[in-house]
């Protein structure tokens, strides 16, 4: 069975690749299987669960219309 894939190319810094590449040596994983397993292999937790849900019902969120009144409420103090 033949699986399709595709390559990515991510900009980081060199002590970025280097950490990356310490963090998968420690794991006994490849980097792409720590990528992998740390992105779509995470399992939200229950904050984050509720948070999707309250977006998809629409609860807590604020209408405005224009961008200055979005703008003076993110920043109210």
């Amino acid at each position: 069975m033949r699986h399709d894939s595709t390559r990515i190319t991510i900009e980081i810094s060199e002590d970025q690749k280097n950490q990356l590449k310490i963090l998968a040596a420690l794991s006994k994983m490849t980097l792409k299987d720590l990528i992998l397993d740390r992105t779509i292999g995470a399992k939200p937790n229950e904050e984050t669960i509720q948070a999707f849900s309250d977006y998809k019902n629409k609860v807590g969120l604020t209408k405005h219309d224009n961008f200055n009144d979005f703008w003076k409420d993110i920043n109210k103090k």
